[in-house]
């Protein structure tokens, strides 16, 4: 079995962000139905006292989406923060967002936020740094708090000879352990939790799926 090193994945989005090239993973796309139908109830009666995290925020489609909610976003990513700055730079509007460079598994978080954002970056983490980062933001949260995660399980990987491939230090959970980890995070949080079949081919070859997992949506919502 063939591993890939972090620094390669790293290297990769960096590389895409600078030059905006086409991937297979839709790094570009819009925000999803199911979050902007999130921040469509969101109540925003105060807008100056919201404040969300976008953990992993890369192209920063949904830091935009909350800033245009009233949030002020803290967006955190292991890229490099100018090609964010660029696009901010590069449109109209201003929008209330700050943007830091730093790995994941380096971030604590001791502080309230009314929304956290993290999609499809957990996966890269180990599991004792996923579970520490989640029961930070979890314990940190006061009542109202939302929490929009997309988590990858399951993950199957294969070269173009169909070879299996393993990324080094990532969390490999299967669904099972991973829903029994927020569940026990999330003690006395509403919590949704959606599972969907996720695959990526190579454009040049669809029929071929290097990258096959379960995505696993969770919106958990912080009780009184």
């Amino acid at each position: 079995m063939k591993s890939i090193n972090q620094s390669s994945v790293q290297d990769y989005y960096e590389k895409v962000l600078r030059d905006k090239s086409d991937n297979n993973e839709n790094l570009f796309a819009s925000v999803s139905s199911v979050f902007a139908q999130l921040l469509s109830v969101i109540n925003n009666d105060h807008p100056a006292s919201l404040s969300a995290i976008d953990l992993g925020y890369g192209y920063g489609n949904y830091c935009l989406a909350m800033a245009d909610k009233g949030f002020h976003v803290r967006a955190v990513d292991y890229v490099c923060t100018k090609y964010f700055h660029g696009r901010l730079q590069s449109l109209p509007e201003s929008y209330d967002i700050t943007i830091e460079q730093k790995d994941l598994n380096e971030l604590s978080i001791s502080k309230h936020y009314d929304l956290v954002v993290c999609k499809d970056v957990l996966h890269f983490l180990n599991q004792v740094t996923v579970e520490k980062l989640l029961t930070q933001i979890a314990d940190s949260a006061c009542t109202g708090a939302c929490h929009f995660l997309t988590i990858f399980t399951d993950i199957k990987r294969c070269d173009s000879f169909g070879n299996a491939l393993f990324l080094e230090k990532e969390a490999n959970y299967s669904q099972a352990v991973l829903c029994d980890l927020i569940q026990r995070v999330y003690v006395d949080w509403q919590l949704d939790i959606y599972s969907e079949l996720y695959k990526e081919s190579n454009r040049a070859n669809p029929e071929h799926y290097y990258f096959r997992a379960n995505r696993i949506t969770v919106i958990a919502k912080k009780l009184p």
